[in-house]
């Protein structure tokens, strides 16, 4: 009888937060799992793996370095893991960037006791939060280049070692309850005229999820978006000073009553991430979000939201992504689209 392949799992940003939380939770699941950390920063890296390796003994923990929002350094990683790998198995989109955000305390008090308005501002922080975002040295906005792009380009460009030998390949996205529609425009993918460069990035990685399953899921490949909910992390850090959220933190804990997706912990947060590695391609809806919660005393569980996005829209949004990548291959930076 042949020998069953190692299964490999490549995590983008898995030296911290939820990237490695999620690694963290896959180790103490599967013991046979190799893990791929895509990082940027090479000592981080290296200390990741060595506090798995503490936790795990034995544990096959590759590192690739890249950062997603370089798009020669995401070429560049693509080839190192080609290099390597023959399949990958379940690839955690991830990494993350917001840019400098701003807090809106006026739209706080103005809105804190409208029940309806205060708890859709909790649940997607729409209206709390404001993103300056910056251009990086190849020309593109940084958080899409970071959340968008250099994910995409690592989609499509690894798609060799997508759904191998008859094996599915899950696609996992780290989403957004704060993805909303109301953000995007499809005529302004990068979001310049706005202030919501977060949102909108998060919303194009729902569209993209679905535009994989609707023509990819007859060749293996499936794709599934979460919601690690409200996660207490250096990103998340930025929102507020450090006395504010030592005051605050007991506060967002008790508002689990009403926003059980104030999980806090990454190991919370990486709740529905683990639930979708977990669960039969087949059980997987194309059209949900799958969200991370937890119990006042910090039970972790997850459930289901629909997705509002369409098929069409999400055709679009990867044609031109398809588009961008082309002239990308055939030009030198700084680009401009």
């Amino acid at each position: 009888m042949a020998m069953q392949k190692q299964k490999v799992a490549l995590i983008t940003g898995a030296n911290a937060g939820i990237g490695l939380a999620v690694a963290e939770r896959l180790l103490q699941c599967d013991h046979d799992l190799r893990l791929c950390l895509a990082c940027r920063n090479p000592l981080k890296a290296t200390a990741a793996k060595l506090a798995l390796e503490a936790g795990r003994p034995g544990a096959t923990i590759d590192i690739v370095i890249v950062d997603v929002g370089c798009v020669k350094s995401v070429f560049k990683a693509v080839q190192e893991i080609k290099n390597r790998y023959s399949q990958l198995d379940y690839v955690f989109m991830n990494a993350g960037a917001m840019g400098e955000v701003k807090f809106n305390w006026t739209f706080l008090l103005k809105n804190l006791f409208s029940r309806e308005v205060a708890l859709h501002m909790f649940r997607t922080g729409i209206g709390l939060i404001e993103q300056v975002d910056s251009t990086t040295e190849e020309g593109l906005r940084q958080v899409f280049a970071t959340n968008v792009f250099g994910h995409f380009i690592m989609l499509r460009e690894l798609e060799a070692l997508f759904g191998c030998d008859g094996q599915p390949t899950k696609i996992i996205w780290t989403s957004s309850s704060n993805a909303i529609k109301a953000s995007f425009d499809i005529n302004d993918l990068q979001h310049k005229n706005g202030n919501q460069c977060y949102s909108s990035s998060k919303y194009i990685c729902d569209l993209l999820s679905l535009h994989i399953n609707c023509t990819y899921n007859k060749q293996g490949i499936y794709s599934s978006v979460t919601n690690p909910g409200f996660v207490y992390t250096k990103m998340t850090n930025s929102i507020l000073p450090d006395w504010l959220w030592s005051v605050s933190l007991w506060l967002l804990t008790l508002l689990r009553f009403l926003v059980p997706s104030m999980t806090i912990s990454t190991y919370c947060g990486a709740e529905s991430l683990i639930d979708v590695w977990r669960k039969p391609v087949e059980s997987l809806d194309p059209y949900s979000k799958y969200y991370s919660n937890a119990g006042l005393f910090s039970k972790a569980f997850t459930n289901q939201h629909k997705l509002d996005v369409d098929e069409s829209l999400a055709m679009q949004t990867f044609e031109k992504l398809d588009t961008m990548l082309e002239k990308v291959k055939r030009s030198e930076p700084p680009w401009t689209f």
